[in-house]
C-alpha cells in the first residue's frame, strides 16, 4: 500500500491474454461469488493480447469481482473482455444498486466505500488499487450505470508498453 501511494508501484510487463487472465480470476472466485448468489456470466472475446503485468491486472480483476460479490449480492454478475480500437476493454457489470453520478469517482479513493461500514465488511482499498494498477499500465477505469441497474466498472487498458511511461510520470507527479 506504501509503495502504491507513493507512486512506486512495480509493474513487469510481459505478454499476457486479458481474457485468460479474468477466466483465471472469475475461477478462483467462483465459490465467493455462489455464496454471494451471483450468477456469473463471461463473454471472451480470445486473443485480446497486450504486454501487461498479469499478477497485477489479476489483482484488478479479482477486486471487481470481490466487490460485486459484497455491493450485489443475490444478483447476476458479468465479466466482459474485448478489443476496442488500440484498447484491450475489462467490463465487470452487476445487476444490484446502481452507485450514485455524485459518488462514481470518489468510490476510487482510498478508504471511500459505497455502502456504510456496518453494512458491508472492508476498509474501502479495492477500487483505488485498481485505479493504481489501472493508471501504472497507462490505462482508465471508471464506473458507470448497468444496463440493468447495478454498476458497470470499465478497464480500458493499452496493448502497448505505456505502463513504462505511465509508471515514470505517476512517480514524476509524486516526487514533485
Amino acid at each position: 500500500m506504501s509503495r502504491i501511494r507513493a507512486g512506486r508501484l512495480e509493474l513487469e510487463p510481459a505478454e499476457a491474454d486479458l481474457g485468460q487472465i479474468a477466466a483465471g480470476a472469475a475461477e478462483r472466485l467462483s465459490h465467493e461469488l455462489e455464496r454471494a448468489g451471483c450468477a456469473l456470466r463471461l463473454e471472451l472475446e480470445p486473443g485480446v493480447r497486450g504486454r501487461w503485468d498479469a499478477s497485477r491486472v489479476d489483482q484488478v480483476v479479482t477486486n471487481l469481482l470481490s466487490n460485486a460479490a459484497k455491493y450485489a449480492p443475490g444478483a447476476p454478475v458479468a465479466v466482459r473482455v474485448r478489443r476496442d480500437g488500440g484498447s484491450a476493454v475489462l467490463e465487470v457489470e452487476d445487476a444490484g444498486a446502481d452507485i450514485a453520478p455524485e459518488a462514481r469517482e470518489r468510490v476510487f479513493a482510498a478508504y471511500e466505500r459505497g455502502a456504510s461500514a456496518r453494512s458491508i465488511g472492508g476498509v474501502g482499498l479495492g477500487l483505488f488499487i485498481v485505479r493504481r494498477i489501472v493508471d501504472a499500465h497507462g490505462g482508465r477505469v471508471r464506473v458507470e450505470a448497468g444496463a440493468s441497474g447495478g454498476a458497470r466498472f470499465v478497464v480500458e487498458l493499452p496493448f502497448g508498453d505505456e505502463a513504462a511511461g505511465a509508471l515514470a510520470a505517476t512517480a514524476e507527479r509524486t516526487e514533485a
